[in-house]
């Protein structure tokens, strides 16, 4: 086995140790001794492999297997009715230290307190999202009112509020979809730009081409159909929904800003009227000025390097 894997990650090595467990205890009960020892002896056990359960040197393991393949060995032949192995059996259990042949103590569980912890509000109905019930009451509070905050994520710029952290699993697969949706429109209208618009022109230039020459003409109104005009009607169906998808999410951003103003101004206004609530206090992280676009990329590096060694404010 490689050296950089644990002994515990090994599939084989347990699949060893839970076969000799499981063979010392079918053993230390099928023995011929007495019923308060054979329980005594299958506690022993279970203290041993607990004692080396995080063991991970290769000379304690093997030290460790030697001892449980020779007492499997010794409980083998008491069960097969040898005095000898008997008499040592029972010589063995007498040495052991009582504290082993008692079973293992369990820690006992930590029972929540339901008279101290927030009992959670109830789940919205179906259809219905969080900043639909914004701002909320004072009195649906436990304590101060938390005012969420705005944020835009990835480079679409997708706002959203955020209470608390880590972000949701449920935010993060909302905002992926979003992206993966705007996305897909652009690279749509790239390939309708590179490839099936220029094609549609040429396919186009070959229908005159041959009508000329054959000097046919169809009826069929289908047959008249040009490819570029197609094509370039859906490329422009692709700009109005992407058009619509920046309208909605910039009214959506402007809801999301209201809803944090009115915020704002009911945890004011509920600080000053009962001023021995605690205060929820946000650590603002330091924001990074932004360098002029017009400095060159050395100069900037140059610049910012600099900045941090003298800790001087540049722009």
């Amino acid at each position: 086995m490689p050296s950089y894997i644990q002994f515990c990650q090994s599939g084989e090595h347990r699949s060893a140790v839970i076969a000799l467990f499981r063979a010392l205890l079918k053993q230390c009960r099928a023995a011929p001794i007495p019923e308060l020892d054979r329980i005594a002896l299958q506690h022993v056990v279970r203290h041993g492999f607990r004692k080396n359960k995080k063991a991970n040197s290769n000379h304690q393991l093997r030290y460790a297997f030697l001892a449980g393949y020779e007492g499997l060995d010794r409980l083998d032949a008491a069960s097969s009715g040898c005095p000898a192995a008997i008499d040592s059996t029972l010589q063995l259990i007498e040495k052991i230290h009582p504290k082993l042949k008692t079973p293992m103590l369990q820690k006992p569980k930590k029972v929540k307190d339901l008279a101290k912890s927030v009992q959670p509000r109830a789940p919205l109905p179906k259809g219905q999202q969080e900043h639909d019930v914004r701002p909320r009451p004072f009195e649906s509070f436990n304590g101060p009112r938390n005012v969420p905050t705005l944020v835009a994520a990835g480079s679409d710029m997708l706002t959203f509020i955020q209470f608390k952290k880590p972000q949701p699993p449920s935010l993060s697969r909302a905002i992926r979809y979003q992206q993966l949706y705007k996305l897909e429109i652009i690279n749509t209208r790239i390939a309708l730009r590179d490839w099936h618009i220029p094609l549609a022109e040429q396919e186009d230039l070959w229908e005159h081409n041959l009508r000329q020459i054959s000097g046919l003409r169809s009826t069929d109104p289908f047959d008249n159909i040009q490819y570029n005009k197609v094509m370039r009607h859906y490329d422009h169906l692709l700009v109005q929904e992407l058009a619509a998808f920046h309208s909605r999410h910039m009214a959506h951003r402007d809801r999301l800003k209201a809803i944090i103003e009115e915020e704002s101004r009911l945890a004011k206004e509920e600080q000053a009227a009962y001023p021995d609530m605690p205060v929820r206090v946000r650590k603002d992280r330091a924001k990074r000025r932004l360098i002029p676009a017009e400095i060159h990329d050395s100069q900037k590096m140059w610049v910012q390097r600099v900045g941090r060694s003298r800790r001087i404010k540049l722009f």
